[in-house]
């Protein structure tokens, strides 16, 4: 047989292969997928291997009948084929029809491989985005919204010194809101989204609006947004952002930072930060802890409070040169300690 002729045997073959999906068993495809790729890497000569395969997944993917089957036998494909260029259309493919099929739980694993695959394949910048871009839709489909905001972020990152496509402003949008109304323990990924932002070519209208909100939500004080919220209340009655749900997660967020700063808190202290009266101090500090935001005690006798652990709003170069006080400053307690264990040791 010539190459061609192994093309057209296998053409005629999945040119049928309805009957294979609607008439056999799962273990009985799995064996068939096997054979045609074993066809394929045996016979000598120099066949258009991507050429035969697309036409195979074409073939699997253009019927709708039995779609968890259809999708097992892409999986198997892309176990089973060698080139890494034929690896990434399956997988292309097989992200695509996933969505069609409303199968995405069953692929949406496949998430922990594709790091590693962007760099063995050595894809280019266009091809990762495209599949960090269907990655992140089938992650956010079935509310992974976690991990599904990391392969945002590794989407949005492809767009280097680029101006956003108008698509692409949408789905950056819709996230920027996710990330404003996040609840107040969000942290983490709202500092992880707003540094993705920070990178892009000169944000322009409603997207530059609302990264600058983001960026006083995460950095800001309190008295910035309400300048903020003085010029732009109609961006946030636009994409339905209660302004009184910011500034209650910016009070927490200011005595957390405050909390970070120092270990004993004044009321006056508090109030001032809060933009409260003395008398709601108490409530804020009970909230904060009931939120596991932070550790701490309120001595009503000093109007003070003692914090024992407060979470950070980021965590940059000065949280790090905190952080290495706090070592040095315990790391010359314990040594105190242990030499005074030694002397009454002796």
């Amino acid at each position: 047989l010539i190459d061609r002729d192994i093309h057209n045997f296998l053409s005629k073959i999945f040119d049928n292969v309805e009957d294979v999906f609607n008439n056999h068993h799962e273990e009985e495809i799995e064996s068939f997928i096997q054979a045609t790729i074993s066809v394929l890497y045996t016979i000598e000569g120099d066949l258009d291997t991507k050429t035969t395969v697309n036409m195979i997944v074409s073939n699997i993917i253009k019927g709708s009948t039995n779609p968890r089957l259809r999708l097992k036998s892409l999986i198997s494909l892309l176990n089973l084929v060698i080139e890494n260029e034929v690896k990434y259309d399956i997988l292309v493919s097989l992200f695509e029809y996933s969505q069609q099929s409303n199968q995405n739980k069953l692929v949406y694993h496949l998430y922990k491989q594709i790091d590693n695959w962007v760099i063995t394949w050595k894809l280019t910048d266009i091809q990762s985005r495209l599949l960090y871009q269907l990655i992140f839709k089938i992650l956010s489909s079935i509310n992974e919204n976690s991990i599904s905001l990391i392969y945002l972020i590794k989407y949005l990152n492809t767009f280097k010194d680029e101006s956003y496509p108008i698509e692409v402003e949408q789905i950056a949008t819709t996230a920027l809101v996710s990330a404003i109304k996040s609840p107040v323990a969000s942290f983490a990924d709202r500092n992880a989204l707003l540094e993705s932002f920070q990178k892009q070519k000169s944000p322009q209208g409603d997207l530059l609006h609302l990264i600058k909100l983001l960026n006083i939500i995460c950095t800001d004080k309190l008295e910035a947004f309400s300048s903020y919220l003085k010029n732009s209340k109609d961006i946030l009655e636009k994409y339905s952002i209660n302004p009184s749900d910011i500034q209650y997660n910016m009070r927490l967020m200011s005595l957390c930072a405050i909390g970070c700063e120092k270990t004993n808190l004044t009321y006056k202290e508090i109030a001032k930060a809060l933009d409260i009266s003395e008398d709601d101090v108490e409530n804020w500090v009970v909230e904060a802890v009931g939120q596991g935001l932070m550790t701490a005690q309120i001595d009503q006798t000093t109007n003070t409070v003692c914090v024992s652990r407060s979470a950070h709003r980021s965590f940059g170069i000065d949280q790090w040169k905190s952080l290495q006080q706090k070592l040095k400053s315990l790391k010359s307690k314990v040594n105190v300690v242990v030499e005074s264990i030694k002397k009454h040791s002796i």
